[in-house]
């Protein structure tokens, strides 16, 4: 495995596996796994497998089987983003919130929108991949 785009997410997200011999001989990548949880399998060939990440937890590795049972794996490959801790749980507008998590860009560079409730925060005043 050469990388997975991206490397962070949640459930629900498109992560593509990209290397050589992927599906070490087989047809088709049988099951993949992203930290612990498995996901659903969009396309593969033997240089790229796109998969939907289920619901899971922590960081963790990617694995891909084959249908020919051979595995390919990439150690602490994907780490699924959680939130952790909100300094605030009520407030009203204006109030600052400050959101302790992992991964919270989710495998990109920034962070460029948050909800509360479904209601678009005002401004991000800073970020970073854990807060």
């Amino acid at each position: 495995v050469d990388s997975v785009v991206p490397a962070a997410g949640v459930g629900g997200t498109l992560v593509t596996i990209s290397g050589q011999g992927l599906l070490g001989g087989g047809t088709r990548a049988q099951q993949v796994t992203l930290s612990g949880a498995i996901a659903n399998v969009e396309s593969d060939s033997d240089t790229e497998i796109v998969v939907k990440a289920n619901f899971g937890e922590g960081v963790g590795d990617v694995i891909v089987e084959s249908d020919t049972g051979s595995i390919v794996l990439l150690t602490d490959g994907f780490s699924y983003s959680k939130i952790i801790e909100l300094s605030q749980v009520s407030g009203q507008f204006g109030t600052r919130v400050a959101i302790k998590g992992v991964s919270l860009r989710g495998g990109g560079t920034e962070v460029k929108a948050v909800t509360i409730c479904d209601i678009p925060v005002f401004a991000i005043t800073s970020e970073t991949d854990t807060q």
